[in-house]
């Protein structure tokens, strides 16, 4: 599922920018950056970071959360409340830890 269809609701409001890939890059190459360089491109608002970041925290995300509070739907609805509010504050976002 595309991530960003999840919020579209709230992604109606925000201008379409086009991804930041360096000439010669496909989009698939965004799973070979490290956290560090899909931070720098989310701060920028690039949605193929995000996606690739949502792609790769969204099980652990769950995961985490479901061993806390054992209900399917609360922890998705968490999981998503995250990855919404990520995408909502992308601008000033600052990492102080990983997940990994």
């Amino acid at each position: 599922m595309d991530p960003i269809s999840i919020f579209q609701n709230n992604l109606l409001t925000l201008p379409y920018q086009e991804p930041n890939i360096a000439l010669g890059q496909s989009m698939g190459n965004y799973a070979k950056y490290t956290d560090e360089q899909l931070t720098a491109l989310l701060r920028t608002g690039d949605r193929m970071a995000y996606t690739e970041i949502y792609h790769r925290y969204k099980r652990l995300l769950y995961l985490f959360a479901y061993k806390r509070l054992g209900e399917k739907e609360e922890v998705w609805d968490i999981v998503h409340e995250i990855f919404l509010s990520l995408w909502l504050h992308h601008e000033g976002l600052e990492i102080n830890y990983t997940l990994s």
